[in-house]
C-alpha cells in the first residue's frame, strides 16, 4: 500500500501554508474544536500558552453510548484522560 505522504519533509504546499500562516495575536476568533472529553485538557494547554479560543466540544458517540458493552471503554477512556490531565498538571503545561 502506498504511503499517503512520502516520508521526510512535509510537502512544499504544507510549508507555505505553515510559513504564511497569520500571526495569532493578529488572527480572528479562534475556535478549539475536539471530543467532549478532551476538551477539558486542551483547552487549559491552549490558556497555558496564553491562546485563548472558543471551546465547541463535539460529542463522541462511542462514549456517550447507552449499551452497556459500550459502557467500559467509555470509563478506560476517562481513566486514561484524567491521568492525562494530571500528568500535564505536573509537568507545568496546564
Amino acid at each position: 500500500m502506498k504511503p499517503l505522504l512520502p516520508s521526510g519533509d512535509p510537502p512544499a504546499r504544507a510549508k507555505r501554508n505553515r510559513d504564511g500562516a497569520p500571526d495569532p495575536g493578529h488572527a480572528g476568533k479562534k475556535v478549539l474544536l475536539t471530543s467532549d472529553f478532551h476538551m477539558y485538557r486542551a483547552l487549559h494547554v491552549f490558556r497555558k500558552q496564553g491562546i485563548e479560543v472558543t471551546p465547541m466540544a463535539v460529542p463522541d458517540v462511542l462514549h456517550s453510548t447507552e449499551h452497556w458493552n459500550g459502557r467500559f471503554s467509555a470509563f478506560e477512556t476517562m481513566l486514561v484522560e484524567s491521568v492525562k490531565i494530571i500528568y500535564y498538571a505536573l509537568r507545568g503545561w496546564i
